[in-house]
């Protein structure tokens, strides 16, 4: 597969794919074949062992493409727009030559690389218009905070050399300890080796300890500069809202949400210049409750959601190798050997489980509200617990865990959160995407949800024919 950029220098890619080199030293490689990490270090690429759990996901990651044109550009009125974002679906959003934003009279989704627009009822074009693409769109609410875990500890620098005829040396500086990562049992990480000693007597200073384990990563906040603001019905003048975004950037993506997070669509949206804009909402009356607007420059990114509950931590494993002394030099003292870092744990995913009706990756114990199977797909109720999603409506959605056994109403039980889960009665199409079903609730499809009304939310996709992959981003859309 394709290398994947997000934000900050990170990547994803395959175990056989070629790492990046012409990157800074702290950029991240994560492996989704194998769920290995690696971070860059003096140039090469370092496996890191125990990371924390993730956040819950914001809006997907949005990359974005903005294109200015006129009149001469279009062809019988329409314009044929290739963005190579790599995706079918995207936030689009025309700007006239006085930066409103303006509804086309039909845009068509013509490939994963290119669409068209119509503006055929708007005659002959004055100016230059503008036409922003994104795939990040407007993303849902981000999901419950990553399970805390224990990470691996840095490795501690070489000893070195002893010096000759000289005083003892310095000891080097321990190595810090990695921040703890998933939860689950693992193989501690190696302790740091000693620094070196330094020459003529006096013994060098010890090697710095390894890159701490690296946290987990956050959802994915829609690609770009982002901006978000609540606000009320007082903070309209005449209907209009007046934002100010310092983004740099005139020509950016504008969504508004209502006080039900429903996207809504603005009377007018006036970009003044690169650090302000207007809203006109004035058909919408009195507003109620706390609105949002947010202005991206790629993509709107999504509300970041409520903290969740902290997961539990995994046992303690074996403590690491301890560091390999330096050589001894002639008549010289050897200096001290650097203090070892603390040991960590790795978790690993199994991503093939061994048994019928069995899973891997992060669970968290919740109360069913209803009677659920092995494989369920489950939204969090008002009542606290955990009822059957089903994507016909808003009031069952969005999917946040997978049932991973039977559990009868007002019982507690384990969900998956994140990871692997085998049922041998399913049938997947490799490689295809699952979606919340919209017949049956509590259950799966790989056909996406197309008629009106539907909400739509990818919760995984098929590894083998009974083995999926299982992960609640928490982002749908209604068709």
């Amino acid at each position: 597969m394709a290398i994947k950029k997000y934000a900050g220098d990170r990547f994803t890619g395959l175990s056989g794919d070629t790492k990046p080199l012409d990157v800074g030293d702290g950029a991240l490689f994560s492996e989704t074949d194998t769920g290995k990490i690696y971070v860059k270090v003096s140039g090469s690429y370092v496996e890191q062992s125990g990371v924390s759990g993730y956040s819950g996901y914001s809006g997907a990651a949005g990359v974005g493409y903005i294109l200015s044109f006129v009149d001469g550009d279009l062809s019988t009125g329409v314009l044929t727009v290739n963005h190579n974002l790599g995706v079918k679906q995207n936030v689009i959003q025309v700007y006239d030559n006085n930066d409103l934003l303006i509804n086309p009279d039909n845009t068509t989704l013509v490939s994963t690389t290119q669409c068209t627009i119509d503006l055929t009822n708007f005659g002959t074009l004055t100016g230059t218009w503008y036409v922003v693409v994104s795939n990040g769109g407007a993303s849902g609410y981000s999901g419950i905070s990553g399970y805390s875990g224990v990470g691996t500890s840095g490795f501690s620098g070489i000893s070195g050399y002893s010096g000759v005829d000289g005083a003892d040396g310095t000891s080097g500086y321990s190595g810090y300890s990695g921040i703890s990562g998933f939860s689950g049992a693992g193989i501690s990480g190696y302790s740091g080796i000693s620094g070196f000693s330094g020459v003529d007597g006096a013994t060098g200073t010890s090697g710095y300890s390894g890159y701490s384990g690296i946290s987990g990563y956050s959802g994915y906040s829609g690609g770009g500069g982002g901006y978000v603001v609540s606000f009320v019905d007082g903070d309209l003048s005449a209907g209009i809202l007046a934002v100010t975004h310092n983004l740099g950037i005139k020509e950016n993506a504008v969504e508004v949400y209502d006080n039900t997070s429903k996207l809504i669509i603005p009377d007018v949206v006036t970009a003044v210049n690169t650090t302000s804009l207007t809203i006109d909402l004035t058909t919408y009356g009195t507003l109620t409750g706390t609105w949002y607007a947010v202005v991206t420059n790629g993509g709107a990114s999504g509300y970041s959601g409520f903290s969740g509950i902290s997961g539990y931590s995994g046992s303690d494993g074996q403590s690491g190798y301890s560091g390999i002394s330096g050589y001894s030099g002639a008549d010289g003292a050897s200096g001290y050997s650097g203090i070892s870092g603390y040991s960590g744990d790795i978790a690993v995913l199994n991503t093939s489980p061994g048994s019928d009706l069995t899973a891997s990756g992060l669970t968290n114990g919740f109360t069913a509200g209803e009677n659920v199977a092995f494989g369920n797909v489950v939204y969090f109720k008002s009542d606290g617990k955990m009822w059957k999603a089903k994507g016909d409506a808003v009031a069952t959605m969005p999917c946040v865990s997978l049932a991973i056994a039977t559990i009868t109403a007002d019982n507690p039980g384990n969900f998956l959160q994140l990871g692997y889960a085998r049922n041998d009665a399913w049938a997947w199409t490799v490689g295809g995407l699952l979606y919340v079903d919209v017949t049956t609730g509590g259950t799966m499809t790989q056909t996406r949800p197309t008629t009106a009304g539907n909400q739509v939310q990818i919760v995984g996709y098929a590894v083998s024919a009974d083995v999926i992959y299982f992960s609640s981003n928490f982002v749908f859309v209604e068709v």
